[in-house]
């Protein structure tokens, strides 16, 4: 096992303990469902194999005089049963300190994570080595370590590349980009009681989604964005208010750099339409969501807007401002230069692969983002044998959004199930 130290927070996890609230952390799932009842004893012993694989989640955040830091951690890891509303704040100090938790329910294998611990690619390939080691530890299949799909060996110890902040590595020295954007249509409506979120998850055949954007020469992540977008765009005709209808899409920044890392390595971008501009109808919306995020998804624009970040973290006058002051800045800057400038995030895991062993045993999946700290929905999806599941959150009593959207995907020919809470 890698020798235990001291973290500063990756460039990305900076933002999030500034933002937090008393009832409200920025967090995020994953969920397997298996085919038969977990035994939490073998869960148990799984996640202590598994977490010292992963040194850098066995932390708790601590506060310096300049920036938030992070301490190994040798308390009792967080092992809890599954309940009906996921997601809501984390207690970090309830929770030994830790900013995960794993949750069980009688089929169900759940992780939730606070986004300055990782993004959703690190914690994927955190809940596939879990669910590999639960596996094998009951006795269900010789599963093996496939790093290929994200499982890794748990005797194997971490390596430095694993721990790097890639945001300092490969961020261009000299170059930037303008965070300045113009302010987008916000859904209103009353809320949700402190704390709580509703979800519904849609499943439909990813075959058929697929066969569906390759027609209108599309990917799946810009149709499935495009109806996301063209839902919106039909509740805000409903209403007297116009305005941008932005969607937030967060970009694995893995794809353009050569780094193994396990921390955050992720940007965003925005796209979508101005109703000002006239009419739209779903293949205009496509379209366009297909052309900006080509344009945007240019790996020396990322770059640029990458460098921009870390210029702000190694500038020597931000340095020396005390962290007080910076939450205060910090979260002044978010509220008016982040969710401000989006109508809800759309983020996509992409296809999960498992073993042949491990698909005999887990019948299906959800990732599930928390709920948004100002705006009022987020969605985010994956696929998994077969099957797309579409996962909406949201803090608004009314169900226009969420009903919409399943109807958006019926009405284009699909057949869709719905799991909620609400």
């Amino acid at each position: 096992m890698a020798k235990k130290q001291s973290w500063k927070l990756d460039n990305a996890a900076l933002i999030f303990p500034a933002i937090q609230t008393g009832s409200h952390n920025m967090l995020f799932r994953i969920s397997a469902d298996f085919a038969e009842e977990i035994d939490q004893k073998v869960l148990s012993q799984a996640l202590s194999d598994v977490a010292d694989r992963f040194p850098h989640f066995k932390v708790r955040l601590r506060v310096g005089a300049f920036w938030y830091y992070f301490d190994p951690n040798d308390n009792a890891l967080p092992l809890e049963r599954d309940v009906v509303n996921p997601l809501r704040r984390m207690d970090f100090k309830r929770q030994g300190g830790y900013m995960f938790r794993i949750r069980y329910g009688s089929n169900r294998i759940a992780g939730e994570f606070f986004h300055s611990l990782c993004d959703g690619t690190t914690a994927l390939t955190f809940m596939r080595t879990l669910w590999a080691r639960y596996l094998y530890l009951a006795g269900k299949t010789e599963v093996l370590p496939s790093p290929e799909r994200g499982i890794l060996d748990c005797s194997h110890a971490v390596s430095e590349g694993e721990l790097e902040d890639a945001f300092m590595k490969y961020a261009e020295r000299g170059a930037g980009a303008p965070r300045k954007e113009s302010k987008a249509w916000h859904l209103k409506g009353e809320r949700l009681s402190r704390g709580n979120v509703e979800y519904v998850c849609l499943s439909m055949d990813a075959d058929l989604l697929y066969r569906k954007s390759k027609e209108i020469g599309v990917t799946v992540n810009e149709y499935v964005t495009a109806c996301i977008i063209e839902t919106l765009y039909g509740i805000q005709k409903t209403t007297l208010s116009r305005g941008e209808i932005k969607v937030s899409v967060p970009v694995n920044m893995r794809r353009y750099y050569p780094t193994q890392t396990l921390r955050n390595f992720s940007l965003y971008t925005n796209v979508g339409i101005d109703p000002k501009c006239g009419e739209y109808d779903f293949l205009t919306i496509a379209k366009e969501v297909s052309a900006l995020l080509k344009y945007k998804l240019q790996p020396k624009l990322m770059s640029a807007q990458m460098a921009t970040n870390v210029a702000d973290e190694k500038n020597v006058a931000v340095r020396a401002v005390p962290l007080a002051i910076k939450n205060i800045v910090m979260h002044t800057v978010y509220l008016t230069a982040s969710e401000n400038q989006f109508t809800t995030n759309y983020s996509g895991l992409g296809v999960v692969s498992l073993t042949p062993e491990m698909e005999k045993y887990i019948t299906g999946m959800c990732f599930m983002l928390g709920a948004p700290r100002c705006n009022s929905s987020q969605v985010s999806g994956l696929t998994y044998k077969g099957r797309f599941y579409l996962t909406v959150t949201e803090v608004l009593k009314d169900k226009s959004f969420r009903r919409n959207l399943a109807k958006c995907f019926v009405e284009k020919g699909f057949e869709v199930q719905i799991e909620d809470n609400g």
